[in-house]
């Protein structure tokens, strides 16, 4: 029965592959406290909201891990497509003046928005103030190595600071969204409430990567 814990996909690939060295990156639903796994067996677990965790693990290990009544679900990491490649022209015509019939009343000011997309184009006009001051406060690439966050350990996070200074190198050649949706959907809301501050994710094509992006 406890088998039934892992779902039909990642069943089929633990009885399909061989080698029992392969590791897995698994998303695990749980309830109540599973700490005890990461003290007393040494299982490196990446806990996230909700009472969902993210895990790399071998076949036995997964087998270890559904003996326990607190995991509830274990599935396969899942590659996700972007569902559209947004032109440089295509980025800009997302950028329209807004007619507000409220005399700013709903501006946004005082909100701040999370985009989790592809990427947002640092360098895109849209993303700073009258002041030339940056509305994006922080910037996770997770496809770029460096000052990754701590709790995840991989990508690059940027700071305000870090931010500014990019706005204000214009020789920067550097690329933030390789398809350009994620800049598409974040100039509409920067366009749309001109007073917001948002955060952005550049997030992995993969389930895990998005729920760390959450």
């Amino acid at each position: 029965m406890s088998q039934e814990k892992l779902s039909p996909g990642l069943m089929l690939q633990i009885n399909t592959d061989m080698p029992e060295v392969l590791r897995y990156t698994v998303i695990i639903k749980y309830n109540g406290d599973i700490r005890f796994l990461q003290e007393d067996y040494e299982m490196d677990i990446l806990f996230l909201l909700n009472q969902y965790a993210i895990m790399n693990a071998t076949k036995s290990e997964l087998l270890f891990l559904i003996q326990f009544p607190q995991i509830l679900y274990i599935d396969v990491t899942r590659q996700l497509v972007y569902e559209q490649v947004v032109s440089p022209r295509d980025q800009t015509l997302c950028c329209f003046p807004v007619n507000d019939s409220f005399q700013g009343v709903l501006s946004g000011r005082g909100i701040c928005v999370a985009i989790i997309d592809s990427g947002i184009d640092l360098l895109h006009p849209v993303f700073k103030n009258e002041n030339r001051l940056s509305r994006i406060i922080s910037y996770w690439d997770q496809n770029q190595a460096g000052n990754s966050p701590a709790e995840y350990g991989f990508g690059t996070q940027y700071n305000l600071e870090d931010i500014q200074d990019i706005m204000d190198s214009p020789s920067n050649q550097s690329v933030y969204d390789r398809s350009g949706h994620g800049t598409a959907v974040a100039s509409i809301v920067a366009s749309l409430a001109k007073d917001c501050m948002l955060i952005g994710v550049a997030t992995r094509p993969d389930t895990a990567s998005f729920l760390c992006a959450v």
